[in-house]
């Protein structure tokens, strides 16, 4: 196989998998949500939030992670797991 071909074929794939960590991300915290009894979250605009957020860099990691712990309730791990997840 083309090195190149190779390369484009690792992108896509690498492309897919956050695609779908996003995408399990969105069902876990819907699970989540609904075992606590919480009103539904607006996820992509949780997400968006938290993105720009990390955007700002050191401070602003700290402070999505703060934003998503106070928007679902969970740990401090399982929010800093979960916004790390979160493209930029």
């Amino acid at each position: 196989m083309d090195p190149k071909d190779q390369v484009q074929r690792r992108v896509w794939r690498t492309n897919r998998i956050n695609a779908l960590r996003a995408e399990l991300q969105t069902l876990l915290d819907e699970e989540v949500q609904d075992l606590r009894g919480a009103e539904p979250l607006d996820h992509a605009a949780l997400r968006a939030e938290c993105a720009r957020l990390k955007k700002q860099g050191g401070h602003g990691v700290i402070q999505a992670i703060k934003f998503y712990r106070s928007k679902t309730g969970l740990s401090l791990k399982e929010a800093k797991d979960a916004v790390d997840l979160i493209p930029v």
